[in-house]
Formats: structure tokens, C-alpha cells, sequence
């Protein structure tokens, strides 16, 4: 089963470093890893040459973290999804919004300037998110230092699934010495910060656009990359989220705000979006997913299309919907209880797929499930009748509700 793969991977930003900036750098130390590992990240859609590998896993095209053990343990669920160059979100995001996320620096000098420059770059957008550096705990964002020789500029991650932005940003020294333009170091800290409330790269269909090299997609698994309506289906040569950045001071463009304007302010927070249907009759296996590219690189889905409307961020009154996975039969199923599938044999919990409500609020429709033994398949769907005579099926009941497609 090939639909989708829960990795732990932290997004890194990568620059090309001018050649003046390497002249005397030794390159970094290139692995082979183990061929199971190697099938994966190919699997995955990932450039499977100039790996770098770490003690706990490998850097792929120089900027993507895979832990040795997700890539071993999912191995049969790999798969990528290809998009266009566009502006992306990750499938959770900040909440609890109006917030201000503070950060600490135990840094000094033209990296504590930068990083005050970059909040007030974030700020000036007027978002219901702001930022603030503080001196004490408590704080969400650490922003401190690490020495790799490599091209490796920053690191940093995606928000968590209970809605707080990741909560670290290392910067390279190797690369961002104390001498370094300071607003070159604000645009990475401001790059960073955009991760650490879901914004993923705008290249992220084509990291060659802003990188060089062979075109390849990143993965859109197991963070997500959700299209940002009203941002363009073209190239956006300066946008502050692209992977590189050789050496220039970048910040906001006209289609960065759009983006973040549209997840972080009162009249651009995303509403219920469609949810979609998808079956696949050789495996006997129905999926839903938010997504409509979600089998799209896997063979013998057919797409039945919208089912209902759910969210794909923490809306008022809603609850996640998890996506469990049987490694054995291939099933999929879905509920609103993380511990579902405890204790049961070849179930793995995929993680986060949309938010719903637990109960029947105004204007919301029950969503059912429906099991299959004898075909080990569970089929969810707002039509009750969706399985009248059909032999085998078992009504499970009222799992979560959504709204009309």
C-alpha cells in the first residue's frame, strides 16, 4: 500500500553559498546507507545521491532530516506527491490565535540584531500571530547556534499537532559567522520562522528553481502540503519561503503575504474544505483524504470525489481526526480517538488527516463506518445507506461529525 508515509523530518534551509564562502570548505561527508533505507528515500521521490548521513539518519537534498527508523518502519507506505510551484502549508498550524509567540536567544551581537530585525519583519504584517523576544521562561522559540561544516544555513521545523510552532531554530556558524551581513541572517531567521508556523517551501514542488541541480519534489508526507488559495500556479522568483537563497537580503513578497495573511488573519482563516473519496478494488481498501492528489503515485486508486467538508487546521469546536493503518490487511480507518487501535496487532496511527466535530453542532452531518471482515476494509461516509445491498457490511455506528460537501 502506497498512500501515505508517517516520517519525523525536520525541514532544513539550505542556501547556495557564493563560491567565496567555500573556497576552503572540505565537502561534507557523503554515505551510503543501507539499501532498504536507499529503496525508501527513492520511493519517497528524494535525489538518492550526495546523501549525508547523520547518527539517528540521513539529509537528503541537503536540507530534508528522515530518521533512519520511520524510513525502516514505513517502508511499504512510501509514496510522494508532485504539485506545482505554489505557496504550501503544513496540515497543522498555530492555534489558539490571537497569540504572541515568544522567542529566546542566548546569542549575541549581529545574530541577536538579526533576529529582532525578523520579528519586526513578521509583525509588520499585522497577522493575528506576532512574535517577542523575551530574556526569561517561559518562551515557545529558542533560537541558538550550532558549527557544521556544511552548506546547511539553518534548521528548524513544523508546528505540532496540539497547535504550538516548532520550537527550535539553529543557525550554522560554519556559514552565519559573526561577520555575516545582518540582514542576510535576518532573512534566514525569517525564513525559519515562517516554518515554525507551517509555511513550507514555495518551491517545494521543484526545489531546482531556486537551488540548481536535477529537478525533484519533496516529500509532502507526513506534514502535509496544502495549497494556499490565492497565490499563483507560476514561479515566485523572490518569495522569502523558496529552499535557497544565494546571499541576498530577502523578505516578503506581494504572494508571501497573500499566503500567510491568508492562515493568520481574521478574514483569511481557512474553512471547512472538501474531503475526498478514494478506492482501491484489488486491495479492497477505501480512503479518505483531504488531499485530492493523495494517490496519485500509487496504482489502482479510483477517485469517487467529494464526500463532505472538513478542516484541515484546529477550527473552533473541533477535534483531529487520526488516520490508522493496518500494515497487514491494508485498511484504512479513521477516528477522532488518538488510541483507537492500542494494543491491536499491525496498526499504526498515520497521524493527523483533518479536524471535525464530536458532536452534532448546527449545520454538521454524522459521518458512519461501515466494516467489511471478510474484505478487512472500513469504509467511512456520511450516506448511511451507502452499503445498502452490499453483503458483509456492519454499521459501526456515528464516528465524528463534518459538513455538507
Amino acid at each position: 500500500m502506497k498512500t501515505k508515509l508517517k516520517l519525523l523530518f525536520i525541514v532544513f534551509f539550505i542556501c547556495i553559498i557564493a563560491d567565496s564562502c567555500k573556497k576552503n570548505a572540505a565537502p561534507p561527508k557523503v554515505d551510503t546507507p543501507k539499501e532498504s533505507d536507499l529503496q525508501v528515500i527513492a520511493k519517497l521521490g528524494f535525489n538518492t545521491s550526495g546523501i549525508i548521513e547523520k547518527s539517528d539518519g540521513y539529509i537528503v537534498e541537503n536540507d530534508i532530516f528522515l530518521s533512519k527508523d520511520s524510513l525502516r518502519q514505513s517502508y511499504k507506505n512510501a509514496s510522494v506527491i508532485v504539485a506545482k510551484t505554489e505557496q504550501y502549508n503544513t496540515t497543522n498550524l498555530v492555534t489558539g490565535l490571537p497569540r504572541t509567540i515568544t522567542m529566546y536567544s542566548p546569542l549575541s551581537g549581529v545574530y541577536l540584531s538579526a533576529l529582532d530585525d525578523a520579528i519586526t519583519r513578521w509583525n509588520s504584517l499585522g497577522l493575528l500571530i506576532t512574535f517577542q523576544r523575551v530574556s526569561s521562561p517561559p518562551y515557545d522559540i529558542t533560537v541558538t547556534s550550532a558549527y557544521q561544516n556544511s552548506n546547511i544555513l539553518a534548521v528548524s521545523g513544523f508546528p505540532f499537532s496540539d497547535g504550538r510552532p516548532y520550537n527550535y531554530i539553529t543557525l550554522n556558524t560554519y556559514n552565519l559567522t559573526g561577520t555575516t551581513n545582518q540582514d542576510y541572517i535576518s532573512s534566514t531567521i525569517q525564513h525559519e520562522m515562517g516554518h515554525t508556523i507551517g509555511m513550507r517551501h514555495t518551491d517545494y514542488a521543484d526545489r531546482s528553481y531556486s537551488c540548481g541541480g536535477t529537478a525533484s519534489p519533496e516529500s509532502s508526507i507526513p506534514d502535509g502540503a496544502i495549497y494556499i488559495p490565492g497565490t499563483p500556479s507560476g514561479p515566485d522568483p523572490q518569495s522569502i519561503m523558496l529552499a535557497c537563497n544565494s546571499g541576498l537580503n530577502r523578505t516578503f513578497t506581494s504572494n508571501d503575504i497573500i499566503a500567510v495573511s491568508y492562515l493568520y488573519t481574521s478574514s483569511h482563516i481557512p474553512g471547512p474544505q472538501p474531503v475526498y473519496l478514494f478506492y482501491n478494488s484489488g486491495l479492497e481498501d477505501h480512503l479518505t483524504a483531504a488531499n485530492r492528489n493523495a494517490t496519485l503515485s500509487s496504482s489502482g486508486w479510483a477517485y469517487y470525489g467529494v464526500i463532505f467538508k472538513a478542516y484541515l487546521t484546529n477550527a473552533s469546536g473541533t477535534v483531529p481526526v487520526y488516520e490508522f493503518y493496518n500494515t497487514s490487511t491494508g485498511d484504512h480507518y479513521d477516528s477522532i480517538n488518538p488510541n483507537e487501535v492500542n494494543g491491536l496487532a499491525n496498526w499504526v496511527n498515520d497521524g493527523i488527516k483533518y479536524y471535525a466535530y464530536s458532536t452534532n453542532v448546527s449545520g454538521s452531518i454524522p459521518v458512519y463506518s461501515f466494516y467489511n471482515s471478510s474484505k478487512t476494509d472500513h469504509y467511512l461516509t456520511p450516506d448511511i445507506n451507502a452499503v445498502n445491498g452490499s453483503s458483509g457490511w456492519v454499521n459501526e455506528g456515528v464516528k465524528f461529525y463534518v459538513l455538507p460537501k
